[in-house]
């Protein structure tokens, strides 16, 4: 497992990108999850051109092994271009600019956590980078909407000290 996980990640300098966002309710439950992506895409779907090709970003500030899931905090984001004119009443924020450690993953979103562990106890401690101050960020790369249980395929973004 660790030797796939260092195969896997590639570090990047990424620049500072604005967000508009919706938080989800009811945390990491699924269908809450669900919801405020469908009621973010509405709402974007005002001001961009092609919803498809808009980079999509999840943001996870918890951990539900320590936080009870229904009360961790999700934010569904979609990437803001200069040209876009979203309306004042959906919240924006910046993800920081700074060098990330990227992660693939594909595969079902049950074992998205696990994954996510063995980046924390494995990686982490084997290659001397601290997290930074930002909360993880997947960015989207593929989700089947009509069938949740499809397997997703995302890259997981760290912030690095």
């Amino acid at each position: 497992e660790i030797k796939e996980i260092k195969m896997n990640v590639e570090i990047r300098e990424l620049p500072a990108r604005r967000v508009v966002f919706e938080s989800s309710k009811d945390g990491y439950q699924r269908d809450s999850i669900m919801r405020t992506w469908e009621s973010l895409m509405e709402k974007a779907a005002t001001f961009k051109n092609s919803l498809e090709e808009a980079e999509k970003y999840g943001i996870g500030y918890d951990n539900p092994q320590v936080t009870p899931v229904e009360k961790c905090r999700y934010d569904a984001c979609v990437l803001l271009e200069s040209s876009d004119q979203p309306p004042e009443t959906l919240k924006q924020l910046e993800i920081p600019e700074g060098r990330f450690a990227c992660f693939h993953f594909k595969g079902s979103s049950e074992k998205l956590l696990q994954f996510y562990l063995d980046i924390y106890k494995n990686w982490f401690s084997s290659n001397g980078y601290e997290p930074g101050d930002f909360p993880l960020i997947e960015k989207y790369l593929v989700i089947d909407k009509d069938n949740p249980d499809a397997d997703i395929e995302l890259e997981t973004q760290f912030l690095l000290r």
